[in-house]
Parts: C-alpha cells; sequence; structure tokens
C-alpha cells in the first residue's frame, strides 16, 4: 500500500477543524492548524499533498497565506473555504492557483471529491 496524501486544513473556527479532520482522517493524513502561523509554520517544515484554507481569519488571510506559500516555492494543491463568497476573493484564489473556492458550509462529500481528484492527479505518471 502506499503512503497516504497529507492534508493541511487551516481554519480559525475549532468546530471545522474538528469536523474536517474526522472526516478525512481515515483516508488522509490530516495536519490541522488553528491560525495562519501556526499553518505557515507547519507548511514550511512538511510537505503536503493539498492545503485547505479558510479565506477570513485573524492576522492574515487565507489568500495572504496562500501567496506566502507560493513565495516559498510549495506546490502543494491549495483550496479554499469561505463564510463570506465575494467574486474579488474568487478571482484571487484563481490568481493563486487555487484547485476551487468553495462556499460555507462546504458539503464534504464535494469537497472529498476535489480533493480526491486532485491527488490522483498529482499522482499521475506524466
Amino acid at each position: 500500500m502506499g503512503t497516504r496524501k497529507r492534508i493541511l486544513i487551516v481554519d480559525d473556527e475549532p468546530r471545522i477543524l474538528d469536523i474536517l479532520n474526522e472526516f478525512f482522517r481515515t483516508r488522509y493524513e490530516v495536519v490541522t492548524a488553528s491560525n495562519p502561523a501556526q499553518g505557515l509554520f507547519i507548511a514550511s517544515h512538511r510537505r503536503f499533498d493539498v492545503i485547505l484554507l479558510d479565506i477570513n481569519m485573524p492576522g492574515m488571510s487565507g489568500l495572504e497565506m496562500a501567496a506566502a506559500i507560493r513565495a516559498h516555492g510549495n506546490t502543494a494543491a491549495i483550496l479554499f473555504m469561505t463564510g463570506y463568497p465575494s467574486r474579488q476573493n474568487a478571482d484571487e484564489a484563481r490568481k493563486l492557483g487555487a484547485v476551487a473556492c468553495l462556499d460555507k458550509p462546504t458539503n464534504l462529500l464535494h469537497l472529498d471529491e476535489l480533493i480526491s481528484r486532485t491527488t490522483h492527479r498529482q499522482s499521475a505518471p506524466s
């Protein structure tokens, strides 16, 4: 059996982290962070296949965090979630190369399908 894919989830809402961790932990290695600073530290020290970011967080937005992750050469697939959808956020997410920008509450089955397709594409031979 191959190595499980690794997901980093960054959200300032503990309940969201708990729900996502519980949902994904049987299929993926899940690491969670409750704020952007913690998430950046973790992302700079470990490799992840997918990084799932909340857009609106105190101190630094998920969009700013994604830009910092990319500036350090991290090529993980990035997906965003937001409770405050806007065209501006969606456009900025696309510019950062996001796989998706999903509204909260997020349909977990849809999110699971997106992550599965993303990790499958990453592991497909070139």
